[in-house]
């Protein structure tokens, strides 16, 4: 690990300012590339002891960031559009357990326990 870790932090210093770059424009944000940079270099820390390091390890964290920006902006448009929908549709009727709940008195707090 602590090679990797070394080779990882030696790429950091080198070549963050191209991997941040690369990203930067693809994505159009400066800091949803970090964002998806920094998951890339926590997920080479994870895989490369076992898997071994790949032949172009910046080119790796690119593509591994770039994915990672891709799935996270798909998971929030999926979000956007699950919002929308629940926005205009109507609230449900209530049901028997919703009517239960209503009248039923919920402790809020505690009392210590007292001799």
């Amino acid at each position: 690990m602590g090679d990797v870790a070394e080779l990882v932090e030696r790429i950091w210093r080198t070549d963050a300012a191209g991997m941040l770059g690369v990203l930067s424009r693809r994505l159009g944000d400066f800091d949803r590339a970090e964002e998806a940079l920094s998951g890339a270099l926590a997920e080479a820390l994870a895989r490369w002891p076992g898997e071994g390091v790949p032949e172009r390890p910046a080119g790796w964290l690119v593509t591994t960031g770039w994915r990672r920006a891709l799935d996270r902006l798909r998971r929030d448009a999926v979000g956007r559009e699950k919002l929308a929908r629940l926005a205009t549709e109507p609230p449900p009727e209530p049901g028997v357990d919703d009517r239960l709940a209503s009248r039923t008195s919920i402790p809020t707090g505690c009392r210590p326990y007292s001799r």
